[in-house]
């Protein structure tokens, strides 16, 4: 989408507190659109299936204070999710559009701020840190300079604190191997990696952050990664699980075909003419032959997939 303004205003809880206003570009809708809002829940449940939870990090403990920090919450779904399983701890969710929900638990407040221009480790640990955990997922086309952001992180942290990243290897990729010549999906996600790079943004740079969390001290860094098939399973390989586990994985793969239909438009008529890379007349067509792309024949054979990761680092406890 095209450049916005957001407001200097925001909402703790219901408190209001300043934020900075900044023309932010990003790569998808608002979070405040009715089919975006959609396409992140449908992606946060794809996510809890996939790690079998909201989190892999300790939680709070029994009569201690527990703060935790949701950076770009989007809809605020994992916010609200944690705060409701954990109502010993604090969230605080941010983003650049942050949610109003209907409802929400007392331990749940959401922040308007932009964590890419300002230093918001600061702002945010007079008031509501340092944090136990740090949660940021899914942020690749919202962050530019990853070490800046990592060293935030670690200044934000308690000692023994985690920061953990949920993202994504920008594309879409086939199980078989690239095409020849590339199929519109294929064409789809090579466009989206030279706009991600057009735009000042690396489209892989979650293959980077094992080795920048332990240069900045990280201590017992994971890093693990998965394919989140866009609507077909390997049936040979999935068959012989367990009937639960063949629920889960076929979920997947059905939620993740709804999700990569979501964004294929808006990243096309966004990301790929904001950066130059096409014009919006190209860019349409090419985002409609994705979209049908995932489903026409020989989509089953191709098993067109998301490439996916998930980070977690402590901070050392002295």
């Amino acid at each position: 989408m095209a450049s916005r303004e957001v407001q200097s205003s925001a909402t703790v809880n219901g408190d209001a507190t300043p934020a900075l206003e900044k023309a932010v570009a990003y790569g998808l809708p608002n979070p405040d659109t009715e089919s975006e809002v959609s396409r992140l829940d449908v992606q946060h449940n794809i996510w809890a299936l996939t790690l079998r939870g909201l989190s892999t990090t300790p939680g709070p403990q029994p009569d201690q204070p527990f703060s935790v920090i949701d950076i770009g919450c989007g809809t605020g779904a994992w916010s609200l999710s944690y705060a409701n399983a954990n109502p010993s701890a604090k969230v605080l969710g941010v983003d650049l559009n942050p949610p109003v929900p209907k409802e929400k638990p007392a331990n749940c407040g959401f922040l308007k701020a932009n964590v890419e221009e300002q230093p918001w480790e600061e702002a945010f640990l007079n008031e509501h840190g340092p944090f136990d955990i740090i949660h940021a997922r899914m942020l690749v086309l919202g962050v530019r300079d990853w070490e800046l952001f990592y060293q935030r992180c670690f200044k934000a942290l308690k000692p023994g604190g985690w920061v953990e990243l949920p993202d994504c290897r920008l594309g879409i990729w086939a199980a078989d191997g690239k095409g020849d010549p590339p199929s519109a999906v294929e064409t789809w996600g090579l466009t989206l990696e030279a706009a991600t790079e057009a735009d000042g943004r690396d489209w892989c740079a979650n293959e980077k952050t094992t080795a920048r969390l332990k240069a900045l001290g990280f201590e017992h860094v994971e890093e693990e990664w998965f394919e989140w098939p866009a609507g077909y399973v390997d049936e040979g390989n999935v068959g012989k699980l367990d009937k639960g586990e063949q629920e889960r994985q076929r979920m997947i793969a059905q939620l993740t075909l709804t999700n990569a239909q979501g964004f294929t438009m808006p990243v096309s008529k966004g990301l790929f003419t904001r950066s130059g890379v096409l014009g919006m007349q190209e860019a349409e067509a090419l985002g409609e032959k994705a979209y049908s792309g995932l489903t026409e024949e020989g989509a089953e054979k191709r098993r067109y997939y998301l490439s996916m990761s998930y980070h977690k680092g402590q901070k050392p406890r002295i």
